[in-house]
Order: C-alpha cells, then sequence, then structure tokens
C-alpha cells in the first residue's frame, strides 16, 4: 500500500516532450531522453535520467510531462524502511538505494523521504536530474 502521508513538491516541469515509446507505464518512474529529444523509458541501471514522469502516455498520444527536479512521487524497486536514503534508478526507472562510492557506475539522482513496505508502492523522492553525476 502507498504511504499516503508522502508528499509532492514541484521543482520544474517541461511539458510537451515528445514520447519515442509507449509511456503508458512509466508514470512516477525515472526517464530519459533519446539522441533526438524524446522521452523514453530507462532501459539500464547506467542510464542518465532527465527527470520523472508525470503523466503517461501511449505512443502517438499525447505528450509526455517530466519533472527535473523537486519532490515528486517514484514507484520504489524495493522497500524502504528508512528516510534519507541515496536513490539511484533500477533497470525499468523505480527508485533504488545505492551507496555512493560502491554503486560507481550509477546516478544519483537524491534521497528518499517517505518509507515503503514493499516494491512499487510509491514513496516520496527529493530529487535533481539537472545536473547529476555517477554515485562517486
Amino acid at each position: 500500500m502507498p504511504n499516503l502521508s508522502a508528499f509532492e513538491v514541484p521543482g520544474a516541469y517541461q511539458f510537451g516532450f515528445e514520447p519515442g515509446a509507449d509511456m503508458s507505464a512509466q508514470l512516477f518512474h525515472a526517464v530519459k531522453m533519446n539522441t533526438v529529444g524524446q522521452v523514453i523509458p530507462i532501459a539500464a541501471i547506467t542510464d542518465k535520467p532527465i527527470g520523472v514522469a508525470q503523466s503517461k502516455p501511449a505512443l502517438g498520444g499525447s505528450q509526455v510531462t517530466v519533472m527535473f527536479f523537486g519532490i515528486t512521487f517514484m514507484v520504489a524497486g524495493a522497500a524502504f524502511a528508512n528516510t534519507g536514503v541515496s536513490i539511484g534508478i533500477d533497470a525499468t526507472g523505480r527508485a533504488k538505494a545505492i551507496v555512493p562510492g560502491t554503486d560507481t557506475t550509477q546516478y544519483l539522482i537524491g534521497f528518499n523521504v517517505s518509507i515503503c513496505g514493499a516494491a512499487d508502492e510509491l514513496i516520496a523522492v527529493a530529487f535533481n536530474c539537472l545536473n547529476i553525476s555517477r554515485a562517486a
């Protein structure tokens, strides 16, 4: 069950990205951009996210809205028993705990500000994808 006490504090949104794939299952997942400027799903833990999808259009449907930074809901890739955990992404764009200095091939996007009991639940994540770097 999602943590209903979680909240969102929008930072910067970009409306009107063209989807380069079916994004209907990507709501509250980290997303990336392809080489022609379309938003597409994350495909590997080493992908560089541009933000978190705030809409879920089908391919050929409406445009994708992406939040670049702020506090947003994200789909969790595992349970989070504590807040303040360093967050990266899993191979599908869900929030994943990472260890800076250990998970050096992954991008550190922020930290969680709420908890959840299982994968695929929603958590609130404070994040910034405007100038991210590897979790060195």
